[in-house]
């Protein structure tokens, strides 16, 4: 929501105050639907892949997942921000400004949010990242929670 709030005020300072447009009665409503639907796309991606890759330790777990899915999730966020953007050549000004404050929002999200600040929030949050649920972790993994190594034994039953 603060990327839907700082594109928004990226718009306004632009095309308000700089171009002279006044924005248009549905451009913040829409805006604020697509940047919500996408960053909560985004962010359901790569707090999965952080979830399989932190079942030792979630730093290590931030440092893989941000290798394995930075060049997805950049990739799709560039080519969703060029699209926006290109509703800017248009003649119509709601489409014009839609397009401008999405691509300012998407270009927000894939360079600050999804690739510094939830990694980030989740290495200083560290196990507290998954409560109220946990990362179940393989027998014989470290426990970084307890700081030591915690082996669990399967008992069977003849």
């Amino acid at each position: 929501i603060l990327n839907y709030a700082a594109a928004l005020g990226i718009g306004v300072l632009v095309l308000q105050h700089i171009v002279g447009n006044e924005i248009a009665w549905p451009v913040p409503l829409v805006s604020f639907i697509v940047l919500v639907a996408v960053g909560a796309d985004y962010n359901m991606l790569l707090v999965s892949r952080l979830r399989e890759e932190s079942t030792a330790n979630i730093r290590l777990g931030v440092l893989r997942t941000v290798a394995y899915t930075g060049s997805v999730i950049t990739s799709a966020g560039l080519i969703f921000a060029a699209s926006m953007f290109g509703l800017m050549l248009g003649s119509i000004d709601v489409m014009v400004q839609i397009g401008f404050i999405i691509g300012i929002g998407l270009l927000l999200d894939t360079f600050l949010v999804r690739t510094i600040v939830v990694p980030a929030l989740a290495a200083l949050l560290g196990e507290a990242s998954w409560w109220p649920g946990r990362v179940h972790r393989p027998a014989g993994e470290p426990d970084s929670t307890e700081g030591g190594l915690r082996v669990r034994h399967r008992v069977t039953v003849d």
